[in-house]
């Protein structure tokens, strides 16, 4: 509080300045300096303040170290210390290991030793993305794919017989001529076969011409596709040697 003197006195300090001016006579500068340095927040045990110096230099100073331990300095920002694990060797543990150990796990730093013991773990990359990859690892292991498998999952039965997003008739008229070709030689053998075990002559003749038949029609895809048709003949010339022989 400013007391009445106080203000007589600034009064006469300013009124001394103003004639020193009028005069012309030169006014003295006054500077202040304050010391800018912050200084250490220091807390007390029980709210009691030392008497001495030297104690309130080694109040600061513990203080001080205190925090320095506590706390983790990196650039201007202040992080609480990290804690590194020891992890065991990748390998330690095998698919069956690792699922027990991932099922008595009682928390995390567990969970993350069994995994870096099965496949490694990189404290870089996130804990949820190595869990799963330690996780299908071992189901590959315990349960592997068979390989034949695999072809099923692709397009190419679904594109087959078409170019450029339309049906291949050439194609498809092609796969069918082969396989009527197969049906045909299979039809040709089999009446054979059965026209020398029959001991009936009308049996026997039956098939022989059902056989001749199919010769014929054998002769007209082999063809179409292309392919030569002197061994079909040949079988049609036995069948007849054979039909004129019942006879």
């Amino acid at each position: 509080m400013t007391t009445s003197s106080d203000n007589l006195s600034l009064d006469s300090f300013i009124a001394s300045l103003v004639a020193q001016s009028e005069r012309g006579e030169s006014i003295p500068t006054v500077t202040v300096t304050r010391d800018a340095t912050p200084r250490p927040l220091v807390s007390y045990k029980g709210n009691k303040k030392p008497s001495s110096k030297l104690a309130q230099v080694k109040a600061a100073k513990a203080a001080a170290e205190q925090a320095a331990t506590s706390e983790q300095v990196v650039g201007n920002d202040k992080r609480p210390a990290l804690v590194v694990l020891d992890l065991p060797k990748a390998g330690t543990l095998d698919a069956k290991g690792y699922f027990t150990a991932m099922r008595r796990a009682k928390n995390r730093d567990e969970c993350i030793a069994a995994i870096a013991a099965y496949i490694g773990y990189d404290v870089a990359e996130q804990y949820a993305t190595q869990e799963m990859a330690a996780n299908m690892a071992a189901r590959r292991t315990l349960r592997p794919v068979a390989p034949l498998a695999t072809p099923v999952h692709t397009a190419l039965p679904t594109l087959k017989g078409y170019v450029a997003g339309m049906p291949d008739m050439m194609s498809r008229s092609q796969e069918n001529l082969q396989g009527r070709q197969v049906v045909a030689a299979e039809q040709v053998a089999d009446l054979m076969r059965q026209a020398r075990e029959a001991s009936d002559p009308a049996a026997k003749f039956t098939a022989i011409k059902l056989a001749q038949v199919e010769c014929e029609r054998l002769i007209h895809i082999r063809t179409d596709l292309g392919l030569p048709v002197d061994g079909v003949r040949e079988t049609f010339k036995e069948l007849e040697t054979m039909s004129q022989s019942i006879s």
